[in-house]
């Protein structure tokens, strides 16, 4: 039997407390929470399972990660070094049979030396509001255009 169908079985032997045979009805049920149970503890124990299996995971992850830097990093600094020295040589454009080098135009950026004197046509406002405040304002009474809202209930397993 599934999971599903057991608890929807002990809910309708709960709801036939009612009826005559009590003892009848209670033997039923404690033989059908037993059975409930052990349903609920293996998938507790799947659960745990599947979540040691995601940790291990991870963590194969973060190594690989790791080693993806640390190639991307070697090739970052073999790159620059090749830069330095095709600057230093006057090498414009490399054009061999098994790879090619050339330089091409940095981009254009602005960088800001004074922010007051730049004049407002060129400025923008970002509105930001103060959460914990408008939470504090908000649990002692109302505040429009706001409102706190309380998110699901968590399930915590050991």
């Amino acid at each position: 039997m599934k999971l599903y169908e057991i608890a929807a079985e002990y809910r309708e032997a709960l709801k036939a407390l009612d009826g005559e045979d009590e003892q009848l009805i209670e033997d039923s049920l404690a033989a059908i929470k037993g059975e409930l149970d052990d349903k609920l503890e293996a998938c507790l124990c799947y659960y745990k399972e599947l979540l040691a299996a995601a940790t291990a995971h991870e963590v194969e992850e973060l190594a690989q990660k790791a080693r993806k830097a640390e190639y991307k990093g070697k090739a970052d600094r073999l790159k620059k070094y090749i830069y330095v020295c095709m600057k230093g040589a006057s090498i414009e454009n490399l054009d061999g049979i098994r790879a090619k080098a050339s330089f091409r135009k940095g981009v254009e950026s602005v960088h800001i030396i004074d922010h007051r004197a730049i004049g407002k046509a060129y400025r923008r406002v970002v509105a930001s509001f103060d959460k914990v405040a408008l939470k504090a304002a908000l649990k002692a009474g109302a505040v429009d255009g706001a409102e706190l809202v309380r998110g699901d209930d968590s399930l915590i397993i050991k």
